[in-house]
């Protein structure tokens, strides 16, 4: 989002991808130099994409201090950024999008508005497969390892988690992606909430939102149960260790405890946890 508007476009790997599937594209960011004004320390890069072939090359300058903004408006402060790790990276991260937009010019604009259509397709078709509350479920998932909450979502769809459908399934994919990719921060994309929080009474208890988990029809005996138990018990141990956030999910979403969680989510989806929390799956 930018002025509180949705912007589109193709991602910096995507256009990477195009690059090198176009052949003959040389890009890539240099270096000018470093210096210190009156605002604070800065790097000078130069961005440009050429077109070995048809020698069509385009290139892009710009400035970056070395300061992160946190905030919008009147409440927008600025880190001071002193790690060279974190300078470059910062750097780095803006310098991408100008070598993204030096690709755009050197490749036919058709191309670009094709892949695009593509990219589009498939993610109106991606995740059919999976039942909505699943495709949600595995969104919220994805969100909370940049610390992204439920209750952020539904502020920003201005609806309840409940209620999301298709549509916004593929928008929060966009939003996702960008964010991964370094395209917008999450401070432009989730704003800080501003508002005072309304008091919780005893005759208005506070909602807490949750998925719906998918309901588990098959029966099993009572030997299997225990022995489905147990594992369930360790595997939610193994996940509250490898990854305390994705195991509050769990709990707080679904359960309360390791029987509860056997019958709510079954042992397969608590391996596929077990397997998120050690970072196999995105």
């Amino acid at each position: 989002q930018r002025g509180g508007k949705n912007i589109e476009g193709i991602t910096i790997n995507l256009a990477k991808t195009l690059a090198l599937g176009w052949g003959g594209i040389n890009y890539g960011v240099n270096i000018l130099g470093t210096g210190r004004d009156e605002k604070g320390a800065y790097t000078d890069y130069q961005a440009f994409a050429m077109d070995m072939e048809s020698l069509t090359r385009t290139v892009r300058s710009g400035r970056v201090y070395h300061q992160r903004r946190v905030g919008k408006g009147s409440d927008a402060k600025y880190n001071i950024l002193d790690d060279p790790r974190d300078i470059r990276e910062y750097v780095n991260s803006w310098a991408s999008r100008d070598v993204r937009e030096c690709i755009k010019a050197v490749i036919p604009a058709d191309i670009i508005e094709g892949a695009a259509n593509i990219c589009k397709r498939t993610l109106e078709k991606g995740g059919r497969s999976l039942p909505l509350p699943d495709q949600i479920r595995n969104m919220l998932v994805g969100f909370m390892g940049y610390g992204i909450t439920a209750e952020m979502l539904a502020e920003k769809l201005n609806k309840s988690i409940e209620q999301i459908n298709d549509t916004d399934i593929i928008n929060l994919r966009k939003t996702y992606a960008a964010i991964r990719d370094g395209d917008c921060k999450i401070s432009d994309v989730f704003p800080k909430n501003t508002k005072t929080p309304k008091p919780v009474t005893k005759e208005e208890p506070e909602k807490k939102i949750v998925v719906a988990p998918t309901p588990i029809v098959e029966k099993v005996d009572e030997d299997i149960h225990a022995e489905l138990l147990q594992k369930s018990k360790s595997l939610l141990a193994s996940i509250d260790k490898k990854n305390p956030l994705y195991g509050e999910i769990l709990r707080d979403g679904y359960c309360v405890n390791s029987a509860v969680a056997l019958e709510t989510l079954g042992i397969d989806q608590l391996q596929a946890g077990l397997d998120f929390a050690h970072g196999k799956l995105i």
